[in-house]
């Protein structure tokens, strides 16, 4: 980063979607002693612009996961963490990357904020990074998506998270290059 000069614009989005149906598979290890549960299932989202966006692209569009994997510690109502490989298609832009965090935990808690306790159940959060591969300004072609993400489920299962709809949001920047020499 300190070598490059680039660009970055405020991405701010609002999505809304559902998460499918989790494919459970109990996983148990002797040493250390523990039980897991693992499950897959799809993630689609409409991605919609939100107050302070700058996105030069205006990403919008579908962003798919379709091998979102967790991982918790017993069953879905536990601490979980969580990754999987995405494709956001908005108009005629593309972007591909992956997404990864921690499911069912808050860190908007005491000391830095008061909102929520340490186990926050329904929370997904992490980081979602890509690279746009697609776009009609050539000079977009490359350029990097970091974004924060929270996504927000009302139900939790035994066997993970049950097929629903989700809300959250993406907070971050795109990043471009600017220029070629000096």
């Amino acid at each position: 980063m300190l070598e490059q000069r680039t660009c970055v614009n405020a991405l701010s989005k609002r999505v809304e979607g559902r998460i499918g149906a989790p494919e459970p598979e109990r996983r148990e290890c002797d040493e250390p002693r523990c039980l897991t549960l693992t499950t897959r299932q799809e993630l689609e989202l409409q991605v919609q612009p939100f107050d302070c966006d700058e996105d030069p692209v205006k990403l919008g569009g579908v962003l798919r996961v379709v091998d979102l994997v967790h991982v918790f510690d017993t069953s879905g109502e536990q601490r979980g963490f969580h990754s999987g490989d995405f494709r956001w298609e908005s108009a005629r832009t593309l972007v591909f990357g992956r997404m990864s965090g921690i499911t069912n935990a808050g860190t908007h808690h005491r000391p830095v904020l008061d909102c929520q306790e340490c186990k926050a159940p329904g929370f997904l959060q992490g980081r979602l990074c890509g690279s746009i591969a697609r776009a009609d300004d050539p000079a977009l072609r490359g350029a990097q998506v970091f974004t924060n993400y929270v996504l927000r489920v009302e139900d939790l299962a035994g066997d993970g998270i049950p097929e629903q709809g989700v809300l959250g949001t993406l907070e971050g920047v795109l990043v471009r290059g600017c220029g070629c020499c000096g």
